[in-house]
């Protein structure tokens, strides 16, 4: 919602509704965000490797990624593109996450929208608050936050 040297940063947990079509609204505050940042009104939407959810990627963030990846290995970034999808924002501020990513997710009907800086995480939210109550207290090193 704000940006960091022209970098669209989000914040936030947002609860809203997928219908069965895939369409899931995009917090106007994120909108907002890409549109201050210069980004086209897309998101990169793709499967995260380490756990049943999706990430959702600003063009930049996703191009810095992409980036990376195919400096280390030609198998990853072809993974990684591969399960990645090119989702415009419409009019109604939403987008249609594809069925393949839906069941990836988890996604039902419920679903959190976490603002997580650079990128943006999409939750089953029944998974989301399972791991709310798992992770009550986290263990920040000193001189982090304060």
């Amino acid at each position: 919602m704000n940006t960091h040297s022209g970098v669209a940063m989000f914040v936030g947990t947002h609860l809203y509704s997928i219908d069965e079509k895939g369409r899931l609204s995009v917090p106007s505050r994120f909108k907002d965000a890409l549109e201050k940042s210069a980004q086209p009104l897309m998101l990169y939407i793709t499967k995260d490797p380490k756990q049943r959810i999706l990430q959702a990627y600003a063009e930049d963030r996703f191009n810095e990624i992409m980036s990376k990846i195919s400096e280390t290995s030609r198998d990853v970034a072809r993974h990684f593109a591969a399960n990645t999808q090119l989702c415009p924002i419409d009019k109604q501020c939403r987008v249609i996450v594809p069925a393949e990513l839906r069941e990836y997710a988890g996604l039902k009907r419920e679903v959190a929208i976490l603002g997580v800086g650079k990128n943006i995480e999409v939750w089953d939210r029944a998974s989301y608050e399972s791991f709310q109550q798992q992770h009550q207290t986290l263990s920040i090193p000193d001189g982090i936050l304060y």
